[in-house]
């Protein structure tokens, strides 16, 4: 699996994964779609022939991943007097494989009145599902870039059980601008430990495969049209970024849901001792740690950010970009007319 494409939404009502043990052995059944002209012919066909079902193929034992607190969770830690404060936690996690059926776009036999037999227009999928417990919440990523098979397995799910967002992983545009300036004004340096190695916005869905950049290349180009579009005013919905500490470096696109995808030749587990598959550890890290910790970062330095700094910078990158057009085009100050 060279990339990895996920989904987040927080699960209603539950507080454990003990709490929802219902919904891993829960299946669902979607009835075969046609025109009010094949209505007889639908009512002749058995049960089974004229339904989809979503199930759970396998489950695995409910596991468990040690990642770092946010700045934000330790100082709350320190607040409540804690005895001990703690700078990491134990996140559960239980990976799921739903078996989704769905129809063929050609249903119907050489008369164009008899519908073929289920198994001549039927297609079967298996998509990874995680859920894993964080602050007393669950979430569930779904791994798949098809909207219709991510919608079919939240009906696997449940949808009075699942949230259509998770807001506590929403990422606003500012926040994206506000990457890019850390990478060009602070070396990338988010802490002490945490670096951004390569950023770039980009436009179009984070799903789509042609979109994520290579952690390998610095992206020049790509990066002038970003420090382009943030001068001029606009607002990023989407970034890509190479980002790494001790534990992980991870390479993904991300956009303002926290919907990635992840590049896993790029992402790689830099702890040791960790017995974990290496894309399902940087998956759940990035998730479990990485994404809440940019915004825990972000909300740390906001006021600093809105002040002169936001201003100066958009001032700083849009002269870069000037100059860069100037340089490519060798365009003289006589072919500028103001």
């Amino acid at each position: 699996m060279s990339k990895i494409f996920a989904n987040i939404f927080r699960i209603i009502g539950g507080t454990t994964l003990s709490s929802i043990e219902d919904i891993f052995s829960r299946t669902h059944k979607e009835y075969l779609s046609f025109s009010k002209k094949h209505k007889e012919e639908f009512d002749r066909l058995s049960e089974s022939e004229k339904s989809f079902i979503y199930s759970w193929k396998s489950q695995d034992e409910v596991d468990e991943i040690i990642l770092p607190l946010t700045s934000e969770e330790i100082q709350k830690n320190t607040l409540n007097n804690e005895s001990e404060i703690l700078k990491n936690r134990k996140i559960k996690f239980k990976r799921l494989v739903a078996s989704i059926e769905y129809g063929k776009k050609n249903k119907l036999d050489e008369s164009k009145v008899k519908f073929l037999p289920k198994s001549d227009r039927l297609n079967v999928v298996d998509i990874e599902v995680i859920f894993f417990e964080i602050d007393s919440k669950i979430f569930v990523l779904i791994l798949s870039s098809n909207f219709n098979n991510v919608i079919r397995v939240k009906k696997l799910i449940g949808d009075k059980n699942i949230e259509s967002n998770a807001t506590e992983y929403f990422l606003d545009s500012d926040v994206f601008s506000w990457l890019i300036y850390i990478y060009e004004e602070k070396s990338g340096k988010l802490s002490d430990k945490l670096k951004l190695k390569n950023v770039t916005g980009f436009v179009g869905n984070v799903t789509d495969d042609a979109n994520i950049f290579s952690g390998s290349s610095l992206q020049t180009t790509e990066l002038i049209v970003t420090k382009a579009f943030i001068s001029n005013g606009g607002q990023l919905k989407k970034i890509g970024i190479r980002i790494s500490n001790e534990d992980v470096s991870i390479t993904c696109g991300i956009d303002s849901e926290s919907g990635v995808i992840m590049d896993c030749d790029e992402s790689i587990k830099n702890r040791l001792f960790d017995t974990l598959d290496e894309s399902l550890f940087c998956i759940l890290y990035l998730y479990g740690y990485l994404i809440l910790k940019i915004k825990s970062l972000y909300k740390l330095d906001l006021e600093n950010f809105n002040g002169n700094e936001r201003e100066n910078f958009s001032k700083k990158i849009g002269l870069d970009v000037i100059h860069s057009i100037i340089k490519h085009n060798n365009i003289k100050t006589d072919d500028i007319i103001w």
